[in-house]
Formats: C-alpha cells, structure tokens, sequence
C-alpha cells in the first residue's frame, strides 16, 4: 500500500510535469512506474501494462519535439534556426526559473525567423508557440494514458 501511495505522488507530479516547463512529466511517470514493477513484481499484466505505458510515453515525448519542430520548418526556420532555439531554451533554463527553458526557445524562433524572414518572424513565432502549446496538451494526454495504464495494472495484479 505504500508503496503505491508513493508511486501515485510520482505519477501525478508527472502528470503536473507535461505541462509544466520544470519537471520532466514523462520520464517521471514511467520511472516511477518501472520502480513499481520492480518492487511488487511485474507478472503477466506488469510487463503487458509497462510495455503500453512505454509506448504510449515514447510517442508523448515524440510529439514534445516533433509538432514544435514542424510547425518551425512550415514557418521556415531551418535546422540551424533550430538549433539557436534550442541552445536558447538550454540557457533559458539555467538564467529565468521555471519559464526560462520556453521563454528561450520562443526568442531563438523569433530571432532565426527575424533572419530568414524578417516581415514573417512574428507569425511563425505565434505558430511555433500554438504548436509547443498543442504538443504540450499531447503530451498531457500521454501522461493521463500512462496513470491510467498504470492503476488498471494495480487493480488487476
């Protein structure tokens, strides 16, 4: 029992953590799964449920960096463009807590969208932001997928 009431705190701060730019929501929730399984046993329904909470969790993270990426070479930045965002958003992270991490990827999209296409940079911007906005929404979903997986797997073993 504690060890579940343990594993549910770490799932949900997962789940917290797909939206929110400072906890990384899905490894979260899969090691805090995988840690289950290690303590109780996985059995027949573990490595079934483990193996759906993995890839319902790999495409989460998936589309974490595809649909930002490609709503980025729609607007035409490319890969250099978004490479500066990502470095941006890696210093972002470390000099603005919680935000910074997003706050310097949509300055690195803006400034390689200002180069390449300086009358466009702000609506490639603003498609970029929708698109980390619908992927963080998927990645949610992913998130409440894999707790999900994970309590049927409770409930049934």
């Amino acid at each position: 029992m504690v060890t579940e009431i343990l594993v549910a705190i770490v799932v949900a701060a997962g789940v917290a953590g797909t939206v929110l730019p400072f906890l990384p929501g899905i490894p979260l929730i899969w090691g805090a799964t995988l840690a289950y399984g290690l303590i109780e046993g996985f059995g027949p329904a573990g490595w079934i449920a483990m193996t759906v909470i993995t890839l319902i969790g790999g495409a989460g993270i998936a589309a974490g960096v595809l649909v930002p990426q490609r709503a980025a070479w729609a607007g035409g930045i490319g890969l250099r463009g978004q490479l500066l965002a990502f470095a941006l958003a890696i210093v972002g992270f470390f000099v603005i807590p919680v935000v910074g991490a997003a706050v310097g990827f949509v300055l690195g999209v803006y400034w390689a969208a200002k180069q390449r296409h300086p009358d466009r940079a702000g609506q490639v911007t603003r498609t970029t932001v929708r698109a980390i906005v619908v992927a963080a929404g998927l990645q949610f979903v992913a998130g409440i997928l894999m707790s999900v997986t994970w309590v049927v797997w409770v409930v049934v073993a």
